[in-house]
Order: C-alpha cells, then sequence, then structure tokens
C-alpha cells in the first residue's frame, strides 16, 4: 500500500508540474518526502523568477519545509540546491 501511495504521489507531482501553482507543486513533492521529486520540482521552476514576485508564490510553510529538504544532504546536485535554498534570502 505504502508503494502505491508514494507511486500515486509520484504521478500526480510530475502531471501537476507546468499545469499548477509552484507552491501545490512543492506542497506535493514534500508530501511524498522524497528528495528526487523535490529536486524535479526544483529542476522544473526557475527560482529568480519565483522569489523575485511579491508575495512570493511559496507559503511560508512550504518554503521552510523545501529549504530543511534541500539542505539536509549537500552530496549530490549542489548547485541546484544551493541556488534554490539562497535565493529566497537574498
Amino acid at each position: 500500500m505504502a508503494g502505491s501511495q508514494h507511486s500515486w504521489r509520484v504521478a500526480i507531482t510530475k502531471l501537476l508540474v507546468g499545469r499548477c501553482s509552484v507552491c501545490v507543486c512543492c506542497m506535493q513533492a514534500l508530501s511524498a518526502a522524497d528528495l528526487s521529486l523535490v529536486l524535479y520540482v526544483c529542476r522544473s521552476m526557475d527560482p529568480e523568477t519565483l522569489f523575485s514576485a511579491s508575495p512570493c508564490q511559496l507559503t511560508q510553510p512550504v518554503l521552510l519545509s523545501l529549504v530543511q529538504q534541500l539542505s539536509a544532504n549537500f552530496d549530490s546536485d549542489v548547485e541546484l540546491k544551493h541556488r534554490s535554498v539562497n535565493l529566497p534570502f537574498i
């Protein structure tokens, strides 16, 4: 059951990218508890555009969860993680 639910979350998140708000996509990816899915969503968005909008398109809880997930492990995709985590605070 858990595996099928995770597969469902992955499929839904990939379907939402480009069709829904960035906040909805991020929430879906974060709820799947899958860093590769969070990175997939981050690759699909332009952080400079996202964080230059006023107000920010991400809610505070989503932004904090995203920063926590991306900063937990800097063993891979360092540039993408750094860009996605650093821009909201510049």
